[in-house]
């Protein structure tokens, strides 16, 4: 048995017992007393009961934003990381086809390509020029 209704049996025992005695007696002012002693803490509990289940649903809200925004800032990684690959990605892959065009023009070599043979002397070692 829960002491709220512990206390809901006692209050309503009391209501019970203050019908058959005195008006103004001393008995009946102490069963006053504690009939008022017990609804307060009947309503300290009840206010208890209320803002537990405050925080509960309070904590269950944050725990879901946290979530959301843990979902998010993961797919914001997962954004960032494939923009960084393919910033660095796209450009290497145009580098190489603009190679291999550079070097099958270059290979009859009946027409040099001035920018092409600059590029080719970068590549050459030192020593060799």
């Amino acid at each position: 048995m829960k002491v709220k209704d512990f206390l809901e049996d006692e209050i309503l025992g009391e209501f019970d017992k203050l019908q058959d005695l005195d008006a103004g007696s001393e008995e009946h002012a102490r069963a006053v007393q504690d009939i008022c002693n017990m609804t307060k803490s009947y309503s300290d509990l009840e206010k208890l009961e209320r803002d537990t289940d405050e925080k509960e649903v309070r904590r269950e809200i944050e725990d879901e934003v946290r979530s959301q925004e843990f979902e998010e800032h993961k797919k914001e990684k997962t954004v960032d990381l494939v923009m960084n690959f393919f910033s660095m990605a796209l450009p290497l892959w145009a580098y190489n086809v603009w190679m291999n065009r550079g070097f099958k023009f270059e290979e009859e070599g009946t027409y040099r390509s001035r920018t092409f043979t600059n590029l080719i002397n970068k590549f050459k070692p030192n020593s060799l020029k």
